[in-house]
């Protein structure tokens, strides 16, 4: 073995022997450093980590007898600089205390390199720079390992708060699709209740009876509505006998039941709505059918100042402010065309508290539909739900 190999050599046997008292000189500069507050409520194992592999690292580079493949130890160093990194990040270390704690080593090693040369005056200077260069080389792999897996962590840790952020984007983003979603389609009712309140009012709309299946028109208007139902959280159910025949007007029927379904999906915040049609009971001697839509919103008696009894207002003050029109300017068609615009405005003017365009003038084309079908509406609330009922002729006299 030449001869500073050999002088290398018998400082890594020194290294060993020393090494308790390194670790005990680190723990004791470390605990005395007022910066390294986090050492302070770490149990000694915790605190060693791995830094006494990292010391057998350097004896095998000061010695690669100790170690019969160089690579395997400079990869076991590799593996224990980020795992004491790692280690630190998760007991509570920052960047500042971990750099620090990684200088007190370097300083207790150095001061046992540069004791050991005292001791040893005669050996080559080449024997303790070739050692410190190693030292130095291996302490600079330590820390910048270190750093690195901090940074990784905090990537990772930045990474979650992204994908935080972004799932918390997609729900805001979500909920703002959902209201506009609906508020789009309350406007579009809003157009369609106006346009039909306006041919109702200008005498354009004409019964127009034949033979129908009630149960088949409920149904398909229950499928139709049933998503929209959903999207407010709500339920729509639909009951009556399979088939239902009777003479009547299939698109005003479905337009009154379309009308009170929707109604009932302003006012109703949980629960949902039920939809029923068959024979009312014996006091119309089976001359006449019943449609109702009950749903769970506040009722009539929740006080002044409840939707519905708000609703109910805005239908009838339009309703007569059309008909006031009509009467003035002698034409109810043109009359209730020129309310249109108008009409929509005023609506959509006095829905921004509530939040829903139009309220009311669908029971105003219930209250007009009716009428033309020569039927009777019924209104049953209280506190909790109200129920509508219709009540519709069988037949229509030719």
């Amino acid at each position: 073995m030449p001869p500073i190999e050999a002088e290398l050599a018998a400082l890594a046997a020194h290294m060993i022997d020393r090494r308790e008292a390194i670790l005990y000189a680190w723990r004791r500069a470390v605990m005395k450093d007022p910066s390294l507050s986090t050492a302070d409520s770490l149990p000694r194992a915790q605190l060693n980590d791995h830094i006494p592999a990292l010391l057998q690292a350097f004896e095998r580079r000061l010695n690669p007898a100790l170690e019969s493949l160089a690579t395997a130890a400079a990869d076991e160093a590799d593996d224990h600089a980020a795992a004491h990194g790692l280690h630190r990040w998760q007991q509570g270390y920052d960047l500042r205390e971990l750099s620090q704690e990684l200088g007190r080593l370097n300083e207790c090693v150095v001061v046992e390199l540069e004791g050991y040369a005292q001791a040893h005056p005669d050996q080559p200077h080449e024997v303790m720079a070739t050692a410190r260069w190693m030292w130095a080389e291996l302490s600079a792999h330590e820390f910048s390992a270190s750093i690195a897996e901090y940074f990784r962590l905090q990537q990772l840790e930045a990474a979650g708060h992204v994908k935080d952020l972004e799932q918390a984007l997609r729900q805001v983003e979500g909920l703002e699709q959902q209201r506009a979603h609906r508020w789009r389609e309350a406007v579009h009712d809003l157009l369609d209740e106006v346009t039909d309140l306006a041919r109702l009012q200008a005498g354009k709309e004409q019964l127009q009876s034949a033979v129908i299946d009630v149960a088949a028109l409920m149904g398909e208007l229950a499928v139709d509505l049933r998503d929209r139902a959903q999207a407010h959280g709500l339920f729509l159910r639909c009951e009556g006998p399979a088939v239902y025949v009777v003479e009547g007007d299939a698109i005003k029927i479905r337009r009154i039941a379309q009308n009170l379904v929707l109604n009932a999906l302003k006012y109703t915040r949980q629960g949902g709505i039920q939809v029923r049609f068959g024979d009312s009971d014996a006091r119309d001697d089976g001359k006449r059918w019943v449609l109702s839509v009950q749903d769970s919103g506040p009722g009539f008696d929740s006080g002044p100042g409840s939707p519905m009894v708000t609703a109910l207002s805005e239908g009838t003050d339009l309703t007569r402010q059309s008909e006031a029109d009509a009467v003035a300017h002698g034409h109810a068609g043109d009359a209730a065309a020129d309310r249109v615009p108008a009409a929509l405005s005023q609506a959509s003017a006095s829905s921004s508290a509530s939040q829903e365009p139009g309220e009311g003038i669908g029971l105003s084309i219930v209250k007009r539909l009716a009428e033309l079908l020569h039927a009777s509406v019924e209104v049953d609330s209280g506190d909790q739900g109200t129920t509508f009922s219709v009540y519709l002729p069988k037949q229509y006299g030719r």
